[in-house]
């Protein structure tokens, strides 16, 4: 014979109970974290995340592919240029590198300028995390494993950086 639980036993284990869990901030459902999605999926999570300050329509959100191999890349438009100093056309992107046969992610690289811009602001925020290549302008995680979760920190923490943010969390 099975015995009935009290209220508080009963809640904690229910479906309620997970639901307050998740409401209180306490648990994170599967289908609400960003590590769960494939890269076109995380790509849409991105564009459902952040907001383009961008008039023209011309940066986007997107994928574009690195000729004779198997990495596509995740493009993303981080600050506005400075059109008083740099002559060419364009922004500051980051680009996250993905190998889709491996099915993982391979670099993070933020454009050359961020690291020539905000090199001590690079080192104070991500120092303790991330090696910081500045040869070849490339953060890399320590433990080597670049997750959806990482890609969307570095994309908010090099968002506290930048001096003329194009891109902002919705």
């Amino acid at each position: 014979m099975s015995r009935i639980p009290d209220f508080k036993t009963y809640i904690g284990e229910s479906t309620w109970g997970g639901m307050l869990d998740r409401g209180s901030g306490d648990a994170v459902r599967k289908e609400d974290d960003p590590n769960n999605l494939d890269i076109y999926e995380f790509v849409e999570y991105l564009k459902n995340t952040y907001e383009i300050d961008d008039t023209t329509g011309f940066f986007k959100i997107g994928l574009f592919t690195t000729m004779d191999t198997d990495v596509i890349n995740v493009s993303i438009p981080i600050e506005k240029k400075d059109n008083y100093t740099e002559q060419r056309n364009g922004s500051r992107m980051l680009t996250i590198g993905y190998n889709k046969r491996t099915a993982e992610f391979v670099n993070i690289r933020p454009n050359k300028y961020v690291f020539l811009l905000y090199p001590r602001e690079l080192n104070k925020v991500f120092g303790d995390k991330f090696e910081i290549d500045h040869i070849d302008f490339e953060l890399k995680p320590k433990d080597g494993i670049i997750t959806n979760s990482i890609c969307v920190e570095v994309i908010d923490k090099l968002l506290d950086i930048v001096e003329r943010p194009i891109l902002t969390k919705k």
